[in-house]
């Protein structure tokens, strides 16, 4: 993989736009899974656009936070001889907003590049920080290893610090990770993560970003592979298997508890409401 900016990013200090204020009445959606345009809400005026990501999709939602936006995309890279990288990318709505060709293409503010992609991997938004998972490498070289959790510099930190790598950690996951980073509700620098691997992980994310080993259990097998978002209630996680099933782990101590069979596969994201 490879963190970086992008080569045409000005790096100005703008005031990004943030909820409330006039400038994040816009939406964002993806079209023809190459790129995202963005339009005004109450006019569907179009505003601009990302990046055109040629013959990749963007499989991953469109996650917003404090005046940027990020997404990742997904293509096929078994042929080593036609393979394009695959990208996570942050934007800046204030670089889209005031970019002199309205309608245009704007550059995005960093990039994460990794073979494999991101596919269903939707980001967790930690203060200063974003966390996102990856696929596997597919490429004949790789073996199909290499599936990475990101900690990386949110929009706004990247641009405050003016770094040169948007990257602060990253480590290696076994199987893809095609689900949501989550963090536990009870103690929110733990950071968890689950693969199509069978496979659970915590991490403790440190003040500066780093993803750090946790005490006791640090990963566990899990039944089933699973791709959907899990949820996070009182120190337990919940998450959707293949196996038809949907799975409680107590994040203290990396147990399961509990287990609930359902009709098929569930993998959309789970949801909990507390009723009283």
């Amino acid at each position: 993989y490879r963190g970086k900016k992008s080569a045409s990013d000005p790096g100005l200090q703008r005031k990004a736009p943030r909820n409330g204020e006039r400038h994040s009445k816009s939406s964002a959606g993806t079209i023809g899974g190459e790129k995202v345009q963005v339009y005004d809400a109450d006019t569907l005026y179009l505003i601009g656009s990302t990046r055109l990501q040629q013959d990749k999709q963007i499989l991953t939602d469109v996650k917003y936070n404090e005046g940027y936006f990020y997404f990742g995309t997904w293509g096929d890279d078994k042929n080593d001889s036609t393979y394009t990288e695959n990208v996570y990318s942050c934007y800046s709505i204030g670089d889209i907003m005031y970019n002199k060709d309205k309608g245009k293409e704007t550059e995005p503010v960093w990039t994460v590049e990794k073979n494999g992609g991101f596919y269903f991997a939707d980001a967790l938004f930690t203060g200063d920080y974003v966390l996102f998972g990856s696929d596997r490498d597919t490429t004949k070289s790789s073996s199909g290893k290499g599936a990475m959790i990101f900690s990386c510099m949110s929009g706004r930190k990247y641009r405050e610090t003016q770094a040169d790598d948007t990257v602060i950690s990253a480590k290696p996951l076994e199987g893809d990770a095609k689900s949501a980073v989550v963090s536990d509700d009870t103690y929110p620098s733990i950071i968890l993560v689950a693969t199509k691997g069978k496979k659970l992980y915590k991490f403790k994310l440190s003040a500066g970003g780093e993803l750090e080993k946790t005490e006791g259990k640090t990963e566990i097998d899990i039944d089933a592979q699973t791709t959907g978002a899990p949820a996070v209630y009182k120190g337990i996680m919940y998450m959707g298997l293949s196996n038809c099933t949907v799975e409680g782990v107590k994040i203290s101590t990396m147990e399961k508890i509990n287990a609930v069979s359902v009709p098929n596969y569930p993998q959309a994201g789970i949801y909990i409401e507390v009723c009283k």
